[in-house]
């Protein structure tokens, strides 16, 4: 049996004829309805109700990709006493062996508690940063991410450097230049009669465009080993 508003409404529709119930559904079209279990309607289209008749809905299109995936990772929150050798070391143990692992460095010399790490693969990098962030490096809980500036340096990170003293080897040279941002590599040229003796100056790439910039700003007419020093870009160095 059905309650009187029940039979009230199929009274009411059994009273129209088909045509009335078909020209009154064009003239008043409404999208079907499913309720998503909270108590809230979503609209489908034509397309959505044939895929829920079939009970099969068509999969989401793949998220495009941000960017091109890079193979080194930004490491913070790194113990004062981390140099890049410890740093190394402890992706190693992860079984992750770096190419490459630099922690930046201050003005003062002192680390800034934090560094770039550089592996193989964009695979390895992504999986540094699944593995690596909250581990432990001497009681410190370090965060790891993908180096958002990596990949922009390019010729634009090289660096000729000028004046240097005839002392200065690549290691002074790294070092004077750590305390901007991470060094990719450091060389001093040599004489082609004898590699032992300086030829006065050396190049320098910066693993980030930026901190090139800021190398030229600070650096430039800085003193090294008693030798005020010349720093400008250096277009023709190689990648």
């Amino acid at each position: 049996q059905f309650d009187n508003g029940m039979e009230s409404s199929l009274t009411m529709n059994l009273d129209m004829s088909l045509d009335d119930m078909m020209a009154a559904r064009k003239a008043n079209p409404q999208p079907a309805q499913f309720d998503n279990g909270n108590g809230s309607n979503q609209q489908l289209d034509r397309q959505a109700d044939q895929s829920q008749a079939g009970g099969v809905y068509p999969p989401a299109p793949p998220m495009a990709p941000t960017g091109t995936q890079s193979n080194r990772v930004f490491v913070g929150n790194l113990p004062w006493s981390c140099d890049w050798r410890a740093l190394k070391d402890h992706f190693g143990a992860l079984s992750l062996p770096p190419t490459h692992a630099d922690v930046l460095m201050g003005s003062d010399g002192r680390s800034k508690g934090c560094g770039i790490v550089e592996f193989s693969t964009p695979a390895e990098a992504l999986r540094a940063v699944e593995v690596g962030t909250n581990t432990d490096i001497n009681g410190r809980q370090i965060f790891v991410r993908e180096d958002r500036e990596a990949g922009k340096g390019g010729a634009t990170a090289a660096l000729y450097v000028g004046n240097l003293s005839y002392e200065t080897t690549w290691k002074e040279l790294k070092d004077h230049f750590r305390t901007v941002g991470v060094v990719d590599r450091a060389e001093v040229a040599s004489q082609p009669s004898d590699p032992t003796k300086s030829k006065g100056w050396g190049t320098v790439r910066m693993a980030r465009a930026r901190d090139a910039q800021e190398a030229i700003r600070r650096l430039n007419g800085s003193e090294l080993m008693g030798r005020q020093v010349q720093v400008r870009m250096d277009n023709k160095m190689g990648a």
